[in-house]
């Protein structure tokens, strides 16, 4: 989590590359990011409830924030994959490109970012993105609602079943 939460209060702006599977922390991880691009072959998903959980790493803020309350309910508490496609109607991704392009075009914006005057980029990201101290408290927030869960008989049944091995006792 020292990860997550050094995202959620870094002053300069994320860009993110996906080719493949983003799936739980994957892609609370996007959800930090500014600008997100991806292959054709991403995909996207949110287990946590199928995983008898609840959201964590800020996912619960910023995926609402992102592409607003009923898309992210439909990502939470059904925890279905979404296609790269879907996932840039959501707004959860800003492009898809040929995989090959990805990288490449994900430094481009990355350095362009860097030539941009950073007081001032730093300062619209922070008006765009709130305040990192509140949304801080909704991780530690979350962070003890995890914590709880894990231990909870359905989490665990849950995960043993994600896992494929079969209950004991």
């Amino acid at each position: 989590m020292r990860f997550i939460k050094g995202l959620a209060a870094f002053e300069k702006p994320l860009v993110a590359a996906v080719d493949g599977l983003a799936i739980g922390i994957g892609t609370t991880i996007l959800l930090h990011c500014d600008l997100v691009y991806a292959s054709p072959s991403a995909t996207l998903k949110i287990p946590f409830v199928d995983l008898g959980l609840t959201p964590e790493g800020g996912a619960s803020v910023l995926l609402p924030r992102r592409c607003g309350v009923a898309r992210a309910s439909e990502l939470l508490l059904l925890g279905a994959a979404i296609s790269a496609e879907r996932a840039e109607s959501f707004g959860l991704v800003n492009a898809i490109l040929p995989a090959q392009e990805l990288q490449g075009h994900a430094l481009d914006k990355a350095k362009t970012l860097a030539t941009k005057p950073p007081a001032a980029l730093a300062v619209s990201r922070r008006m765009l993105r709130g305040e990192p101290d509140q949304l801080l408290a909704a991780m530690d927030a979350e962070g003890r609602e995890f914590a709880k869960r894990l231990a909870m008989p359905e989490a665990r049944a849950a995960l043993l079943a994600f896992t494929g091995k079969k209950r004991q006792g």
